[in-house]
């Protein structure tokens, strides 16, 4: 990254280092991919391509000043610093966007299905009266559709992310407050907040 240019075969490696750092190329491809590299190098405008068969000290030595001394390369460079910098900072705001995702969806998967758990635990040691199993049989059931209600939404919204389209869709917003609110009853109770 000390470097004005860069003298390179063309290889992926040095060629993506080099872009990274913004130091402008002669690439001189014998092999492989190179000649492609050297292409695209060419037509961003960060460098020279001088073939293989012209390579010699001299041709090298003009090349080098050549590029060094270009305002066009120079400003390609620099145009192309920024590119990188913006997709870099993009994708690290997408990495923490997807980040935080994972853990809502993770809190918010748990919440329903810790309910089912637990009112089933309670179920299976007996510890639930006659007369209360149909509400607990109940709530077992709410929970399981909040939980696949979750998932369809989560495969939704991944379909969504795949076609980048906008999406609406039409929902009774009186019933996910009463829902919600039913499924916080007993935490506000216990913590003596009323919900109405």
């Amino acid at each position: 990254n000390m470097a004005d240019v860069f003298v390179t075969h063309g290889g992926m490696n040095s060629v993506s280092e080099a872009l990274v750092y913004g130091v402008s190329m002669v690439v001189i491809p014998f092999v492989s991919d190179q000649p492609v590299n050297a292409r695209c190098i060419e037509k961003l405008g960060v460098g020279k391509r001088l073939e293989y068969s012209a390579a010699n000290k001299d041709s090298i030595k003009e090349y080098v000043l050549s590029v060094l001394f270009d305002t066009d390369i120079k400003n390609n460079i620099e145009k192309n610093k920024e590119r990188i910098l913006k997709q870099n900072l993009e994708q690290q705001r997408l990495d923490k966007v997807r980040k935080d995702m994972v853990a809502n969806i993770s809190h918010e998967l748990k919440t329903p299905l810790q309910s089912v758990l637990g009112y089933s635990e309670i179920m299976l040691n007996g510890l639930v009266k006659e007369g209360d199993q149909q509400r607990f049989l109940q709530k077992i059931y709410d929970e399981a559709k909040n939980l696949l209600q979750l998932i369809d939404d989560i495969i939704r919204l991944s379909k969504l992310d795949e076609q980048q389209k906008n999406f609406a869709e039409h929902f009774d917003l009186r019933a996910v407050i009463e829902n919600v609110m039913e499924r916080l009853q007993n935490k506000a109770q216990k913590n003596g907040v009323v919900i109405n």
